[in-house]
């Protein structure tokens, strides 16, 4: 049944994005607390786990947003499959328009890039800045 298919396809990307959410929390706090404790003077290796939190701090939330945006079309999808009988075709169209998460996503997932891209440049402008003169905090 093709019903069936598509719900245990759902059931299955919904698990798979909540472990990477959960994989990718795990690795962040991991390299963060493997950075802290680790007081290497290996340049290549602190540098790496700096880099490594830097594109993590700009995934997590994307992957984050991702999955909340599946979680809600998953329960949608699910919902209106069991209330589909109790609705005439009209009603069953405009609920499943009005519920229709893809639009919104897509315009806030481009949009938290987009945040995100510009707090990481702000962030590294203002590493640098406290580089050049510890002194003067820049923002």
């Amino acid at each position: 049944n093709f019903v069936q298919v598509m719900m245990f396809h759902l059931y299955l990307y919904l698990v798979l994005d909540i472990l990477n959410v959960l994989i990718s929390l795990f690795l962040w706090k991991f390299n963060e607390r493997k950075l802290v404790e680790e007081k290497s003077f290996d340049l290549s290796l602190s540098f790496h786990r700096r880099q490594i939190l830097y594109a993590m701090e700009q995934f997590l939330p994307v992957s984050a947003l991702h999955t909340l945006f599946y979680l809600v079309f998953f329960c949608s999808t699910f919902l209106s499959l069991v209330i589909k009988s109790r609705m005439s075709p009209g009603w069953y169209l405009f609920t499943s328009i009005v519920v229709g998460i893809f639009p919104h996503y897509c315009y806030l997932c481009p949009l938290c890039f987009l945040i995100l891209i510009k707090r990481g440049h702000f962030k590294r402008i203002s590493h640098v800045h406290n580089m050049i003169n510890p002194e003067r905090k820049a923002n």
